[in-house]
């Protein structure tokens, strides 16, 4: 059985407008989404940690403030629990996959997210149906983030669209999920908020970096797609 697990995350200016949405995909046979939950788990118990969140970690928000004994921040903490996690996704993850969309409407900010994400949605389901499914010959099952601005019905709806002709149960189940209820979300997150980055900053976060390298050197497939109002770089990376 194969589980793709999608998580959303976006980019804002100084006045809490978004400026682009992205959702990342990591995919995996289940027999590795088994021993990555204990080994994510793990990880994180051993820092003290519960669960994992992007936005929170790299803002040090508790319970990821990390203090030295001085009071002063602990990066190397910091670091080591960055490096072990991304070092787990490229051990356990078989296809990393990406997908976002800027936001073209001014003033309304409920609008704004609905359309990006439902946007960056449509496209994970269509990589899903197309390439996921040539890759693997097998059904897809497909675990999105719980979030406010795009329903579980809303999401169905696109996997229904796709549920004709060839691509005719390339969806096995299609559902939501909180990510703090699942380790692979979280994973998810990851990719998902430095996609969200990578669209504007430079130079290239670490992180992001540290991903396309590990994929180059073990030949992980990575797909990485831009909204044509955005710039394209590394889009179908590998």
């Amino acid at each position: 059985m194969i589980w793709a697990y999608y998580d959303e995350s976006g980019e804002y200016d100084g006045d809490g407008r978004l400026l682009n949405m992205s959702i990342g995909g990591c995919v995996s046979r289940i027999e590795k989404w088994d021993s990555f939950k204990s080994a994510w788990e793990g990880a994180l118990q051993r820092d003290g940690l519960q669960r994992f969140h992007m936005t929170d970690f790299e803002a040090w928000i508790p319970p990821y403030d990390f203090k030295c004994g001085d009071g002063s921040r602990d990066n190397a903490r910091h670091n080591n629990i960055l490096n072990s996690l991304l070092n787990m996704l490229l051990d356990h993850v078989e296809v990393f996959c990406a997908f976002s969309a800027g936001n073209q409407i001014s003033g309304d900010s409920k609008k704004a997210h609905q359309y990006a994400i439902e946007d960056c949605t449509s496209s994970a389901i269509s990589h899903a149906v197309h390439d996921l499914y040539g890759l693997y010959q097998q059904p897809i099952n497909l675990v999105f983030a719980k979030q406010q601005h795009f329903s579980a019905a809303k999401m169905q709806e696109y996997v229904d669209l796709y549920d004709w002709g060839d691509g005719k149960g390339r969806i096995k189940t299609a559902s939501v999920a909180s990510p703090s209820d699942l380790p692979q979300l979280e994973a998810a997150d990851i990719l998902a908020y430095e996609m969200a980055r990578e669209q504007r900053s430079r130079p290239r976060r670490y992180p992001f970096t540290t991903l396309l390298a590990g994929c180059k050197a073990r030949k992980i497939p990575m797909t990485l797609k831009w909204s044509s109002t955005i710039r394209v770089v590394d889009q179908d990376a590998f």
